[in-house]
This record gives C-alpha cells, sequence and structure tokens, in this order.
C-alpha cells in the first residue's frame, strides 16, 4: 500500500464511527514519500502527516482561519503525559501508534473544541507552547518570538 492507503485505512474510524469525510488526500513520492490527509466533520478537522517514516496528527475547528493543534499538545492538556512520551519517544511515532491514540482518546479530543469551552481550550493549548519553547529554545528565544507574535482582537 502507498501511505494514503495506510492513512486511510489507520483512521476509517473516523468515517465510520464519527461522520467525518476525507477532503484531502495528498502524496509527495519525491519529497521522502510524504504525505497529508484531512478529514472534516461539520465542527472538527483532523489532519495526519507523514513525514518520512514518522506520522503526526492534529485537529482544528471547522473555521477559518484554521489554526492546527498538535497530538501532542492536545495530549498533555488531557493528562496524558506517559501516552505523550511513549509517542514522543521517536520510535512509536508509528502509524498505528498515533491512530491508536487518536481513536482511544477521540471524544475527549473533540470536547476541547466545543464552542463552549474552545476559548479556554487555546489558552491552555497557547500557554503549553509557550512552555515547550522556553524549554527546548530558552528565555531568550521564547521572548523574541512572543514579542514578534501578532496580538489579536
Amino acid at each position: 500500500m502507498n501511505p494514503l492507503e495506510d492513512i486511510a485505512e489507520a483512521f476509517s474510524f473516523l468515517e465510520q464511527e464519527h461522520g467525518f469525510l476525507c477532503v484531502t488526500r495528498r502524496y509527495y513520492p519525491s519529497l521522502f514519500g510524504n504525505a497529508v490527509v484531512e478529514y472534516e466533520s461539520p465542527v472538527l478537522r483532523v489532519k495526519v502527516v507523514r513525514d518520512r517514516t514518522q506520522y503526526f496528527c492534529a485537529f482544528a475547528v471547522r473555521r477559518d482561519p484554521i489554526e492546527w493543534v498538535d497530538l501532542d499538545t492536545l495530549l498533555h492538556d488531557l493528562g496524558e503525559q506517559r501516552e505523550l512520551d511513549d509517542l514522543s519517544s521517536g520510535e512509536l511515532l508509528s502509524l498505528e501508534a498515533v491512530a491508536a491514540s487518536v481513536r482511544r482518546h477521540f471524544v475527549r479530543l473533540a470536547a476541547l473544541f466545543d464552542d463552549r469551552v474552545y476559548a479556554e481550550s487555546c489558552a491552555r493549548f497557547n500557554e503549553y507552547k509557550r512552555a515547550r519553547v522556553r524549554t527546548l529554545f530558552g528565555d531568550r528565544f521564547a521572548d523574541q518570538l512572543e514579542a514578534r507574535r501578532p496580538t489579536r482582537p
């Protein structure tokens, strides 16, 4: 199978159990075999990316502009630190592991994007992302990024 078929099979539960439709399927054989598959429901988007040999997943509400939130951030927000550590170990960024994690936590993941709690969820997501940048790159770099960040009305 090619990566698009692999992703479609692993994430078929989105269509079969949660009413999503596959809206984007892109395969880049000349770019290390990278691929992108996007799904949409009436309120939520899910993106699966194959980057070389690793797979990543992100969620977004279905409105513009699209603001993707990666699975790592979402698992952290749900308090699933052990699973996050396992997925982040590198060896476990397999398609099967990522799909299993999304499937296992799907209801809780989707709830983070409910209109009633989405603003609070975004605030937590952004705080976690800022803390992660500080940890990985230091205060000086994080401060520079923060200073360049556009403010929202």
